[in-house]
Protein backbone atom coordinates (compact mmCIF):
# COMPACT_ATOMS: atom_id res chain seq x y z
CA UNK A 1 0.00 0.00 0.00
CA UNK A 2 1.29 3.46 -0.93
CA UNK A 3 1.47 6.00 1.88
CA UNK A 4 -0.03 9.17 0.41
CA UNK A 5 -0.35 12.60 1.96
CA UNK A 6 -3.03 15.03 0.82
CA UNK A 7 -2.28 18.66 1.61
CA UNK A 8 -5.16 20.95 0.70
CA UNK A 9 -5.44 24.69 1.05
CA UNK A 10 -5.89 27.88 -0.89
CA UNK A 11 -2.11 28.30 -1.46
CA UNK A 12 -2.69 31.97 -2.32
CA UNK A 13 0.25 31.88 -2.80
CA UNK A 14 2.15 28.87 -1.50
CA UNK A 15 4.89 29.91 0.93
CA UNK A 16 7.84 28.50 2.83
CA UNK A 17 5.63 27.61 5.80
CA UNK A 18 3.61 25.23 3.61
CA UNK A 19 6.83 23.68 2.30
CA UNK A 20 8.19 23.21 5.85
CA UNK A 21 4.96 21.44 6.86
CA UNK A 22 5.20 19.20 3.81
CA UNK A 23 8.79 18.23 4.61
CA UNK A 24 7.88 17.45 8.21
CA UNK A 25 4.87 15.34 7.16
CA UNK A 26 6.94 13.29 4.73
CA UNK A 27 9.47 12.51 7.46
CA UNK A 28 7.03 11.90 10.33
CA UNK A 29 4.57 9.79 8.33
CA UNK A 30 7.04 8.03 6.03
CA UNK A 31 5.09 9.22 3.00
CA UNK A 32 5.78 7.74 -0.43
CA UNK A 33 4.08 10.67 -2.13
CA UNK A 34 2.49 13.98 -1.26
CA UNK A 35 -0.23 15.76 -3.25
CA UNK A 36 -0.77 19.49 -2.94
CA UNK A 37 -4.40 20.16 -3.89
CA UNK A 38 -5.29 23.85 -4.15
CA UNK A 39 -8.91 24.57 -3.28
CA UNK A 40 -10.92 25.99 -6.15
CA UNK A 41 -14.01 27.33 -4.35
CA UNK A 42 -13.58 26.83 -0.58
CA UNK A 43 -16.73 27.45 1.51
CA UNK A 44 -14.94 29.94 3.78
CA UNK A 45 -13.31 32.15 1.14
CA UNK A 46 -14.50 33.76 -2.07
CA UNK A 47 -11.75 36.23 -3.05
CA UNK A 48 -8.22 35.35 -4.05
CA UNK A 49 -5.13 37.25 -5.04
CA UNK A 50 -4.34 34.62 -7.68
CA UNK A 51 -6.64 32.63 -9.94
CA UNK A 52 -6.98 28.88 -9.47
CA UNK A 53 -4.84 28.29 -12.56
CA UNK A 54 -2.10 30.62 -11.31
CA UNK A 55 -2.17 29.06 -7.82
CA UNK A 56 -1.65 25.68 -9.48
CA UNK A 57 1.25 27.10 -11.51
CA UNK A 58 2.90 28.73 -8.49
CA UNK A 59 2.58 25.56 -6.42
CA UNK A 60 4.08 23.45 -9.21
CA UNK A 61 7.02 25.83 -9.45
CA UNK A 62 7.52 25.92 -5.67
CA UNK A 63 7.77 22.12 -5.34
CA UNK A 64 9.99 21.65 -8.41
CA UNK A 65 12.81 19.26 -7.53
CA UNK A 66 10.81 17.07 -5.17
CA UNK A 67 10.35 13.85 -7.14
CA UNK A 68 7.53 12.53 -4.93
CA UNK A 69 5.59 15.78 -4.55
CA UNK A 70 2.75 16.49 -6.96
CA UNK A 71 0.18 19.20 -7.62
CA UNK A 72 -3.36 18.17 -8.50
CA UNK A 73 -6.19 20.22 -9.99
CA UNK A 74 -8.67 17.59 -8.82
CA UNK A 75 -10.59 20.20 -6.86
CA UNK A 76 -11.25 22.32 -9.94
CA UNK A 77 -14.76 23.69 -10.27
CA UNK A 78 -16.10 27.03 -11.37
CA UNK A 79 -19.13 26.83 -9.12
CA UNK A 80 -19.17 23.84 -6.75
CA UNK A 81 -17.83 24.40 -3.26
CA UNK A 82 -14.63 22.59 -2.24
CA UNK A 83 -15.62 20.02 0.37
CA UNK A 84 -12.93 17.76 1.81
CA UNK A 85 -15.12 14.65 1.95
CA UNK A 86 -16.00 14.93 -1.74
CA UNK A 87 -12.39 15.66 -2.64
CA UNK A 88 -11.24 12.51 -0.87
CA UNK A 89 -13.86 10.44 -2.69
CA UNK A 90 -12.68 11.79 -6.06
CA UNK A 91 -9.03 11.32 -5.15
CA UNK A 92 -9.46 7.68 -4.12
CA UNK A 93 -11.41 6.96 -7.30
CA UNK A 94 -8.57 8.38 -9.41
CA UNK A 95 -5.71 7.06 -7.23
CA UNK A 96 -6.82 3.75 -5.68
CA UNK A 97 -4.82 1.48 -3.35
CA UNK A 98 -3.52 4.32 -1.21
CA UNK A 99 -3.17 4.67 2.54
CA UNK A 100 -4.37 8.27 2.80
CA UNK A 101 -3.11 10.82 5.33
CA UNK A 102 -5.23 13.98 5.21
CA UNK A 103 -3.19 16.93 6.50
CA UNK A 104 -4.85 19.86 8.28
CA UNK A 105 -3.78 22.81 10.41
CA UNK A 106 -4.55 23.07 14.11
CA UNK A 107 -6.99 25.91 13.39
CA UNK A 108 -9.23 23.36 11.66
CA UNK A 109 -9.52 20.90 14.58
CA UNK A 110 -12.63 22.45 16.13
CA UNK A 111 -13.98 23.57 12.75
CA UNK A 112 -14.14 20.02 11.39
CA UNK A 113 -17.38 19.33 13.28
CA UNK A 114 -19.06 21.92 11.02
CA UNK A 115 -17.60 20.57 7.77
CA UNK A 116 -19.69 18.66 5.27
CA UNK A 117 -19.79 14.97 6.27
CA UNK A 118 -16.74 14.85 8.58
CA UNK A 119 -17.42 11.16 9.33
CA UNK A 120 -16.63 10.36 5.70
CA UNK A 121 -13.29 12.17 5.99
CA UNK A 122 -12.31 9.91 8.89
CA UNK A 123 -13.66 6.87 7.06
CA UNK A 124 -11.48 7.52 4.02
CA UNK A 125 -8.30 8.83 5.63
CA UNK A 126 -6.14 9.23 8.68
CA UNK A 127 -6.50 12.88 9.67
CA UNK A 128 -3.16 14.39 10.67
CA UNK A 129 -3.01 17.74 12.46
CA UNK A 130 -0.04 20.10 12.28
CA UNK A 131 -0.05 21.42 15.82
CA UNK A 132 2.14 23.99 17.50
CA UNK A 133 3.85 23.14 20.74
CA UNK A 134 1.86 25.96 22.32
CA UNK A 135 -1.51 24.46 21.32
CA UNK A 136 -3.59 23.24 24.26
CA UNK A 137 -4.70 19.82 23.03
CA UNK A 138 -6.73 19.27 26.22
CA UNK A 139 -9.22 21.80 24.84
CA UNK A 140 -9.96 19.38 21.99
CA UNK A 141 -10.46 16.17 23.97
CA UNK A 142 -14.24 16.66 24.19
CA UNK A 143 -14.57 16.56 20.40
CA UNK A 144 -16.21 13.29 19.32
CA UNK A 145 -13.45 12.61 16.78
CA UNK A 146 -10.47 13.56 18.96
CA UNK A 147 -9.30 9.94 19.28
CA UNK A 148 -9.15 9.70 15.50
CA UNK A 149 -6.67 12.56 15.15
CA UNK A 150 -2.94 12.11 14.76
CA UNK A 151 -0.69 15.02 15.67
CA UNK A 152 2.60 16.29 14.29
CA UNK A 153 4.15 18.96 16.50
CA UNK A 154 5.70 21.80 14.53
CA UNK A 155 7.96 24.64 15.54
CA UNK A 156 6.39 28.07 15.14
CA UNK A 157 6.70 29.32 11.56
CA UNK A 158 6.66 33.11 11.56
CA UNK A 159 5.06 33.56 8.14
CA UNK A 160 1.85 35.47 7.49
CA UNK A 161 -0.07 34.77 4.28
CA UNK A 162 -1.88 38.10 4.73
CA UNK A 163 1.42 39.98 5.00
CA UNK A 164 2.82 38.18 1.96
CA UNK A 165 -0.23 39.16 -0.09
CA UNK A 166 -0.01 42.78 1.13
CA UNK A 167 3.63 43.05 0.06
CA UNK A 168 2.91 41.50 -3.34
CA UNK A 169 -0.04 43.85 -3.83
CA UNK A 170 2.19 46.83 -3.02
CA UNK A 171 5.12 45.42 -5.04
CA UNK A 172 7.36 45.49 -1.96
CA UNK A 173 9.95 43.07 -3.31
CA UNK A 174 11.77 41.00 -2.24
CA UNK A 175 8.98 39.27 -0.29
CA UNK A 176 10.33 37.10 2.50
CA UNK A 177 8.61 33.81 3.19
CA UNK A 178 8.07 32.66 -0.40
CA UNK A 179 10.47 30.71 -2.66
CA UNK A 180 12.56 32.95 -4.91
CA UNK A 181 11.49 31.20 -8.09
CA UNK A 182 7.81 31.97 -7.53
CA UNK A 183 8.62 35.54 -6.48
CA UNK A 184 10.27 36.08 -9.87
CA UNK A 185 7.24 34.60 -11.61
CA UNK A 186 4.86 36.88 -9.70
CA UNK A 187 7.02 39.90 -10.54
CA UNK A 188 6.95 38.97 -14.23
CA UNK A 189 3.14 38.70 -14.14
CA UNK A 190 2.88 42.13 -12.54
CA UNK A 191 5.26 43.61 -15.10
CA UNK A 192 3.21 42.16 -17.96
CA UNK A 193 0.04 43.61 -16.45
CA UNK A 194 1.56 47.09 -16.25
CA UNK A 195 3.10 47.02 -19.76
Amino acid sequence: MINTGIFGGTFDPIHNGHLALAEKACQALNLDELFFIPAAVPPHKSKFMFSFENRIMLTEKAINGHHNWFVSDLDYSETDKSYSALLLERFIKEFPNRNIFFLIGADNVTQMQFWKNPAQIFNLSQVVVFSRKTDDKSAWTSLPYYQNLQFIDMDEVDISSTEIRRKIQNKEFPVSGIPQNIMYLIKSWQKNESD
